[in-house]
């Protein structure tokens, strides 16, 4: 349906779908189509006791790919890669809600 071959995905546009697989259509889509090396995935929380308490917080999402950061050891981010989270121009936000 997106045109793009199978195992594509179109999905509302958020800043963080700002990648060079996905190509922004408002005009057919209303939103972001991307190709087949991408994969789309759903955030959820299960059995949080206080749910109320994330009501309205917003989440922030940044496009992450592996070749950005380059020790993956655990220890603190470099100043480039710091630089890089917090740029919030990148960054969707998507509001917790109840189901």
């Amino acid at each position: 349906m997106t045109g793009k071959g199978p195992n594509t995905w179109a999905t509302p546009y958020y800043p963080h779908h700002d990648v060079k697989e996905c190509n922004r259509d408002e005009d057919t889509f209303s939103g972001t189509v991307c190709d087949s090396t991408v994969q789309v995935r759903r955030l959820a929380f299960y059995g949080m006791k206080e749910s109320a308490l994330f009501m309205g917080m917003g989440f922030r999402i940044t496009p992450y790919d592996d070749s950005l950061f380059s020790d993956k050891t655990g220890t603190l981010p470099s100043a480039s890669e710091k630089e890089y989270l917090l740029n919030k121009t990148k960054a969707g936000v998507i509001f917790f809600k109840d189901k």
